[in-house]
């Protein structure tokens, strides 16, 4: 929540900011994640079990924007001038 007179560029460089420090987290934790979690399984199921993983994020990662189409179709397109306002 900023002020309403939060400039653009800093809107856009807060959210450059936040998108880097999520890509710098996943690639810390996720080879470690993947590393224990693959010492974890026995070889012979382990790219059975890769499958699933991988599987399961990709619908995580697809569950967001099929809420927020969902949310869009039933709420319909019709905004106030507050809720236009990104910053």
């Amino acid at each position: 929540y900023f002020q309403p007179h939060t400039s653009d560029r800093t809107c856009y460089a807060l959210l450059l900011g936040s998108q880097f420090l999520g890509g710098l987290r996943r690639g810390i934790q996720q080879p470690a994640f993947d590393a224990i979690f693959g010492d974890s399984v026995a070889s012979g199921r382990r790219s059975q079990i890769y499958s699933w993983l991988s599987s399961l994020r990709k619908l995580g990662l697809a569950c967001g924007p099929a809420t927020a189409a969902a949310i869009f179709f039933a709420r319909g397109d019709s905004w106030t001038e507050v809720q236009q306002v990104a910053c």
